[in-house]
């Protein structure tokens, strides 16, 4: 006998008495022989589903690795001469000629590619006669160049002389005759000479920084040829640097230790020849075989100086935007006296003017 069952009728007549709850279930599972398992026979098994997997994945590829890399071969050659005639032109730098030094880009396609386009960056305020080229490779093996120059447009540093080409391009393929997306890079470096002359070294300089190396100390006319002029003994320890904006860097190289000091009245003006040196010294030391090469900073880092360059730089943008709202001022200013002074002129019974002019001519001069 159950108790609690709820009794329902339907509209055609179909009686049902439910309850609730479930049924319980009455299937036992049947115990299970234990057995030892082999790992090895596991792992010998594991090794074989790896090797399968892997070659499905190679298999599942639209074309080979080494095939990637080959569809378009990029090389970049920097001119170790300036131009005979400068391509600097609008420039804001302070020195009568900005000189500008010609850049080879060179194109090698082994397959059929499509919509090809070259783009070549570079840090501001460093500027390109022309940064964007287009190419069709209607079929393999065509060779493509071309050239652009490379000048200091204003007069401040770059942060670094790297440049970088950048192709992008389609591969078509049996699946996708419209092609594959792809982009390749190549970067190259522009020569110190390109923003930086030659100038007299300071024995005082307001901020400095001071690279430890492991490696015996190398003549600065070895690692900065141009920059100064041969001595008799060959070994140059004081170079100056002097930035077509204007700013002059120091480069000591200590002759008992394995040290280098840069120094400069300007803080922001350490890094370019920092960065230089240690580029210069790693590349000299590959030439020589050394392998175990390494430059430090043991001092304190200039936080501080950091620090006053943010703020300085935040302090000028409030400014600047505080002379946008002054100038958007005076202008609705301006055109309020202008619209005043042309329904005076209009006017068929001529009115003086009030000083009218007055203010308008007070209003541009501010």
């Amino acid at each position: 006998d159950l108790k609690g069952v709820i009794v329902t009728l339907s509209d055609d007549g179909h009686l049902q008495c439910s309850y609730l709850g479930t049924d319980p279930s009455l299937f036992q599972a049947p115990n299970v022989e234990s057995r030892e398992v082999n790992y090895d026979e596991l792992d010998v098994e594991m090794k074989e589903l790896q090797k399968i997997i892997k070659d499905v994945n190679k298999s599942q590829g639209v074309w080979p690795m080494t095939e990637r890399e080959d569809d378009l071969n990029v090389s970049v050659v920097v001119s170790p001469n300036f131009d005979s005639v400068s391509q600097a032109t609008d420039v804001e730098v302070g020195t009568d000629l900005v000189p500008s030094v010609t850049v080879k880009v060179t194109l090698q396609n082994r397959v059929i590619l499509q919509k090809a386009k070259l783009s070549v960056y570079v840090q501001s305020p460093l500027e390109l006669t022309c940064d964007q080229f287009t190419f069709e490779f209607m079929t393999p093996d065509l060779t493509r160049t071309v050239s652009f120059s490379v000048y200091l447009k204003r007069s401040y540093t770059p942060s670094e002389l790297e440049g970088n080409a950048v192709v992008s391009y389609y591969r078509p393929t049996d699946r996708n005759p419209d092609g594959i997306p792809r982009v390749i890079q190549c970067k190259f470096r522009l020569p110190l000479k390109l923003i930086c002359l030659p100038g007299q070294p300071s024995k005082t300089a307001s901020h400095k920084i001071t690279i430890d190396t492991n490696k015996s100390p190398v003549s600065l006319l070895s690692l900065f040829p141009g920059f100064a002029s041969e001595s008799d003994d060959d070994q140059v320890n004081v170079m100056g640097f002097h930035f077509l904006g204007g700013a002059r860097v120091t480069l000591l190289a200590s002759k008992t230790s394995q040290r280098y000091r840069i120094q400069s009245e300007q803080f922001e003006d350490l890094w370019l020849i920092t960065n230089e040196l240690i580029l210069r010294l790693q590349e000299y030391f590959e030439k020589q075989g050394v392998k175990d090469f390494a430059c430090s900073f043991s001092g304190s880092v200039p936080l501080q100086e950091y620090f006053e360059l943010i703020d300085h730089h935040f302090e000028l943008r409030i400014n600047g935007e505080k002379l946008e709202e002054l100038l958007s001022q005076r202008a609705v200013q301006f055109r309020a006296i202008q619209r005043r002074l042309l329904a005076r002129f209009k006017d068929k019974t001529p009115a003086p003017l009030q000083h009218l002019d007055t203010l308008l001519d007070g209003t541009y001069k501010q």
